[in-house]
Order: structure tokens, then C-alpha cells, then sequence
């Protein structure tokens, strides 16, 4: 709510009380039109298209990959739902264990989910990363004339 707003003459007499309310009401809408016909405003609603709720089906305006009707019943709802399909996945294996790959720190070949691995481990992994790194760091010291 906006108050009203008093005007003064210098000597402090009143002269007229403007309904705030009123006017903050103008200028918004005539704020909005501008927007709503600039490309920004343009852009924002193309995307808008009818969706019904996967949890309470109510029909609403939204976004194409909206899901819910964002009400706080619905958001948690959908939030169990997804957590009961997460964990449903957790003891399944997904991929079959079908790339060979041979590992750029140890040299062992380990079969992997993925074709692009490059290491067997983790640890493997942050060793050789730990490795080139701290040789960069020395080759920079030396550039730049410090100490190793």
C-alpha cells in the first residue's frame, strides 16, 4: 500500500493530498506496456503456455518445461516423488562396465563405463593432476625468477 502523499506551500499550509496508491498504479501499468512491447517483453511471453499440474491436474499459464503449479502442497509432493525415483535407481547398475581404457597415472587397463576415462581411480586421477600441477607451478617460479 502506498500512503498519500501532502503538498506544502512555503509557508506550510496545505495545498492538496495526492492518492498514492493512485498514482504509483499509473505509472506501473505504463511501465509494464513499455516493457511488454520491447523484445525482452516479447520474448518472456512467447514461451508462456497453458500447463496442468502433474500433482493437483489445475490448468495454469506457465513455462513449457513446468511441472508443478508451484504451490508449496504440490512442490513438496513432486520433491517425494522424485526422491523415491532417485533412490529406486541407486541399486540398479546402468551402464554394463564395456571400455578398456589403460590408466594415464598407473598403466593398468580397467574396463569402464566410459569411453573417455582416463584414469582407474580417483586417487589415480588426483595424483597425476597434483603432479602436472606442481610442475607448472616450478616452471612458472623459474620464469619469473624465484626460488624452486
Amino acid at each position: 500500500m502506498i500512503h498519500d502523499i501532502k503538498v506544502f506551500n512555503p509557508q506550510g499550509e496545505l495545498l492538496k493530498v495526492i492518492n498514492g496508491q493512485k498514482q504509483m498504479d499509473l505509472h506501473y501499468s505504463a511501465i509494464a506496456k513499455s516493457i511488454a512491447q520491447s523484445n525482452w517483453g516479447i520474448a518472456a511471453n512467447k514461451n508462456k503456455k497453458n500447463v496442468i499440474c502433474s500433482i493437483c491436474k489445475k490448468e495454469l499459464e506457465g513455462t513449457a518445461n513446468q511441472i508443478t503449479c508451484k504451490s508449496t502442497k504440490c512442490l513438496r509432493e513432486r520433491v517425494k516423488v522424485r526422491l523415491r525415483y532417485v533412490s529406486s535407481l541407486k541399486g540398479k547398475q546402468i551402464l554394463p562396465f564395456t571400455n578398456k581404457i589403460i590408466c594415464k597415472e598407473c598403466g593398468k587397463t580397467v574396463m569402464k563405463q566410459s569411453a573417455r576415462a582416463k584414469y582407474c581411480s580417483k586417487k589415480c586421477a588426483n595424483t597425476f593432476t597434483g603432479r602436472i600441477n606442481r610442475k607448472k607451478n616450478r616452471e612458472i617460479r623459474i620464469s619469473i625468477g624465484g626460488a624452486c
